[in-house]
């Protein structure tokens, strides 16, 4: 007897246990569920794109450096439209917008616009540094002045106004951390939406159709997908629940039927949420797909125990040896199906991406706590039902003679041409792989959202307008202590200035800020003409009068530029979306126009992009890996529980082919995967199989009592195939809810994942007849197998 066996025994006496004290289980479970609940308000939300790769990974930790030194990057951001942005009546509503903002917003660092941007001038015989805008002009001639004055000077270019004058941006940086009470914790998407709630109708009174105004920015991104996370969690929840109840009603029509995975649903749900809270795991974006599953795999077992309960009933007058009989003949499958979805799910882990992660092992513990819940509850339903035994004659939809006829010839077209089904099968598998390499992927997380979000359209404004939607951050290090004062590095800074500027470079990269930028508009302030640090004895104090004097006077631009310590300068340079997204090339030059610079210490590449890429380009690695290594898990077990190395391998055949032609399709129609999507042959592969392991032990089973190939075949798709049946509908019904979602990659995923889910059922019906009538076509009466 193996592992399994004795499993199922165990668990088949646990059942029976319940069944025979029913009150004092049904007390137990109540107290459980109840403390499960109390924890559920602790769980937490982060569906914030930057942290995919979890807290531990050399990007974040990169990242992470980089905020330290320089502040937090995350930004809300308002673009402002308007014929002229540099005219009085423009100027004068974006500084009554701008002192509005800087009031009323909430964990909001520092606003910049062009009221208040760094600028030096000589006023009264010496140089001042203040806002651009300050004093605020009260001629015709200051007014001209004013604004040949922002247009010429070179860290507003591309940055804060285009050339055509029509277009501005009002920046707002966030705090790092927020205060609460005594306390201070990092700033949150939650914490982003709230600046977003108060923002939103400070930009509608502001906004006219002659001053244009549309909030956008990561922070704002950020909020939006949460809020839209959210809305899905709980909408797709629920129609994923509903759903699945109505579906079970329609085709089976009993009420303990339907009590059963409702009751399993909701415990499951409640319990690897109140885990989640109570390990401090948050709720990330993968979590939307998480009730969906649960639905299915809550459906799966409590209907394949029910289905071949009731048709113990219809023998047996005693209930409870109708539930044993029931579940000596499901508890083994049910084992092994649990088994080998949550093998196919913990295979994400090989990914390394913690939110991918994190769903494996939550969606691990998901199935095995619906196996538990589903032999209790099964229990705890029959032993208290006598009251319904009425509605056990009334017969399920799924058992209809169209069905019946269609399995017989199902069987008998298979049985007779089984070699050539199973050989054309291997072939067409061939040859779809060869299109798979042709799998377009999708970088930019604002795919993945409605067009029409004004968070979508602010960025798509500013890629127009200024071709900078996003920026690499490049964090150098001169080495030292102080190391910003030797001119030799400021040196070395302006030529990587002046390369990036270059015709060729020019191309990914529309502009670049850096210290150095502000240092050439000092010394022209101060002394007429651009210094040349490297050119004069004192180039050191030279940099430092000037490092200083901005510093003093802009103390919160300046510590965005340079750290405390005088070592590090940071240089941004943005790209236009479709640039960044490709990443390859922008990082390649960086990397390039750097490597030539002596004085550099050090160069390190960050920001979102190259986190998101980093993230994109371990999945990428990792998907293909994690979904044949849960390929070669799932046969190795079925292996195991079936004692058959051909019966192991050929039954991989009917789950693995549903995958490759859904991906096939997907390559040829030129639909891109995301960082989601692409991971849908892994996620679902778990689930196919299970109704492959029902149909093999139904079959063996079968055959043991003496029927032929043709009929143990016909016989499992009378019995089991109609749980089959039922649980793919409920499972694909449940999946296709996500069409509901706002977000794209879940609409895709959607279409996906129910697709694998009908084919493999097809594969089911089709393929499996085939392959077992093939392995026992040597059958004889005495039941030997082949």
């Amino acid at each position: 007897m193996n592992i399994i066996s004795i499993l199922s025994q165990h668990l088949k006496q646990l059942a029976l246990w319940h069944y025979d004290r029913p009150v004092r289980s049904t007390v137990v479970l109540a107290l459980l569920l109840f403390a499960a609940v109390m924890q559920l308000p602790q769980l937490k939300i982060d569906t914030s794109i930057g942290t995919l790769l979890g807290h531990e990974s050399p990007a974040f930790k990169a990242y992470q450096s980089f905020t330290e030194h320089f502040g937090h990057d995350v930004y809300v951001l308002v673009t402002v439209s308007a014929d002229d942005v540099l005219s009085p009546e423009s100027l004068h509503q974006l500084r009554s917008l701008h002192e509005d903002v800087q009031a009323s917003l909430p964990h909001a660092k520092r606003v910049t616009s062009l009221i208040n941007v760094p600028h030096p001038r000589k006023r009264e015989g010496r140089v001042v540094l203040s806002g651009a805008m300050n004093p605020w002009p009260t001629s015709d001639q200051e007014w001209q002045q004013r604004q040949q004055e922002i247009l010429t000077y070179r860290p507003y270019q591309d940055f804060l106004v285009n050339q055509q004058r029509n277009f501005t941006v009002l920046v707002v940086q966030l705090d790092r951390e927020v205060r609460e009470g005594d306390q201070r914790r990092p700033i949150s998407t939650a914490d982003y939406a709230a600046v977003v709630a108060v923002l939103k109708p400070i930009v509608q009174r502001h906004s006219s159709e002659a001053f244009s105004l549309q909030v956008t920015g990561n922070a704002a991104n950020d909020a939006a997908i949460q809020k839209a996370f959210m809305n899905d969690l709980i909408l797709l929840g629920l129609c994923s629940f509903a759903f699945g109840v109505l579906l079970i009603w329609v085709l089976l029509r009993r009420f303990v039927a339907i009590m059963l995975p409702v009751m399993v649903i909701i415990s499951t749900v409640v319990s690897c949420f109140a885990l989640m809270a109570l390990i401090g795991q948050p709720l990330q974006l993968a979590a939307t797909i998480l009730p969906s599953f649960i639905v299915g795999v809550g459906v799966a077992d409590a209907v394949h125990v029910m289905n071949a309960y009731y048709r113990r009933l219809d023998k047996v007058a005693d209930r409870r040896l109708a539930f044993s009989e029931a579940l000596d003949e499901t508890a083994k499958p049910i084992l092994m199906t649990t088994f080998t979805t949550a093998v196919g799910l913990l295979s994400l882990s090989l990914v390394q991406i913690k939110v991918l992660t994190n769903f494996g092992l939550i969606a691990s513990l998901a199935t095995i706590l619906a196996c538990i819940f589903t032999i209790v509850f099964s229990a705890l339903l029959l032993a208290g039902s006598r009251q319904v035994d009425g509605l056990r004659k009334q017969a399920p939809l799924v058992h209809s003679e169209f069905i019946a006829v269609l399995i017989r010839r199902c069987v008998a077209v298979t049985g007779r041409h089984s070699g050539k089904v199973i050989l054309s099968t291997v072939l067409a598998g061939i040859v779809c792989l060869q299109a798979l390499p042709g799998l377009k992927l999708s970088h930019d997380a604002l795919d993945w959202v409605p067009q029409d979000w004004t968070e979508v359209q602010g960025m798509e404004l500013i890629d127009k307008n200024f071709g900078s939607a996003s920026a690499f951050e490049v964090v150098i290090d001169s080495g030292k202590a102080d190391g910003v004062l030797d001119p030799g590095f400021i040196a070395a800074l302006r030529q990587l200035s002046a390369r990036i500027a270059q015709p060729d470079m020019l191309e990914v990269f529309s502009s670049s800020r850096s210290i150095d930028q502000y240092l050439q508009e000092i010394s022209r302030a101060m002394d007429g003409r651009v210094i040349n640090y490297d050119e004069h004895q004192n180039g050191d104090d030279l940099i430092w009068r000037d490092l200083r004097f901005f510093q003093i006077g802009m103390p919160e631009s300046f510590s965005s530029l340079v750290s405390q310590d005088y070592r590090y300068v940071r240089l941004t340079v943005t790209a236009s979306r479709a640039w960044s997204m490709e990443h390859t090339t922008p990082v390649r030059l960086l990397r390039q126009a750097t490597s030539s610079q002596k004085e550099f210490e050090s160069v390190a590449i960050t920001g979102f992009i190259p986190i998101l890429r980093d993230t994109l380009d371990v999945i990428i690695s990792g998907a293909f890996r994690s979904f044949v290594l849960s390929m070669l898990a799932i046969a190795a077990l079925l292996v195991l529980f079936f004692g058959s190395v051909k019966v192991g391998v050929l039954s991989m055949l009917p789950n693995v082919m549903p995958v490759i032609l859904v991906m096939t399709a997907v390559s040829v129609s030129g639909v891109a995967l995301d960082m989601l999507t692409i991971m849908v042959g892994t996620l679902i592969i778990g689930v196919v199989v299970d109704d492959t392991i029902h149909f093999i032990s139904c079959f063996r089973n079968a055959i043991s009592s003496g029927m032929s190939p043709a009929a143990a075949c016909e016989h499992t798709l009378s019995t089991s195939g109609h749980a089959m049946l039922v649980t793919t509908f409920v499972l694909a019904g449940a999946f296709s809810v996500m069409w509901l979602s706002e977000l794209q990659n879940l609409n895709l995923f959607a279409m996906l994942s129910s697709s694998i889910l009908l084919l493999g059922l097809l594969a089911d019906y089709l393929l499996m007849p085939a392959i077992m009538q093939w392995l026992y076509r040597d059958w004889e009466p005495s039941g030997e197998e082949g």
